[in-house]
């Protein structure tokens, strides 16, 4: 007699392809300490360009693929929010993205001040598990010092150099991703 259908068939869970990322829960934190750099301007920019490479990598994506604002959560309290978000999630992966940056003086002739912004990625698994880190610099100098700009001048000046980093790093931040991830299968 030749075994039903349904018998010879069991419920597997989906297994991905080799090299594919799992399901990504897309996060932002951001750094109270860089109310200039963390506008809503920024943060978008950040976010569009980084879910637009991962579209590119035709990566599934939690919560409908919005990003989650998790405020200025950092360190263990980071690590457990992640853990608590994908427990309904097994396979999934929250992804954190943050910004952090500062103006310095410079001594220089031509350039008075010098805009540092730092681009985190941070990938967590279930069970407060750090798969992935890594931090970009982005630089940019600046005409005048640091202590002559007035808010909006910050504001715009931290914006051109995410825009910068962005520009330098983008395929580094998905593929350092995708090779970290696709190693932990």
């Amino acid at each position: 007699k030749r075994p039903e259908e349904g018998e010879t068939k069991k419920e597997t869970p989906e297994k991905r392809a080799p090299g594919a990322l799992p399901p990504l829960l897309l996060v932002f934190t951001d750094n109270k300490k860089n109310p200039n750099l963390n506008r809503k301007e920024t943060q978008t920019l950040f976010q569009q360009r980084f879910s637009e490479s991962l579209e590119k990598e035709k990566v599934s994506l939690l919560a409908d693929g919005t990003f989650q604002n998790w405020e200025s959560l950092i360190g263990n309290a980071l690590q457990k929010r992640a853990s608590e978000e994908l427990e309904d999630h097994p396979e999934g992966v929250a992804v954190v993205l943050s910004l952090s940056g500062r103006l310095d003086p410079h001594e220089g002739q031509m350039f008075k001040g010098l805009a540092t912004v730092f681009l985190t990625e941070e990938a967590y698994g279930k069970g407060n598990v750090l798969l992935f880190k890594k931090s970009f610099k982005a630089r940019r100098f600046m005409v005048e010092s640091p202590d002559n700009l007035v808010e909006f001048q910050r504001q715009e000046l931290f914006f051109r150099t995410v825009k910068k980093g962005l520009n330098e790093y983008e395929n580094e931040l998905v593929g350092g991703l995708k090779q970290a991830l696709s190693s932990t299968e």
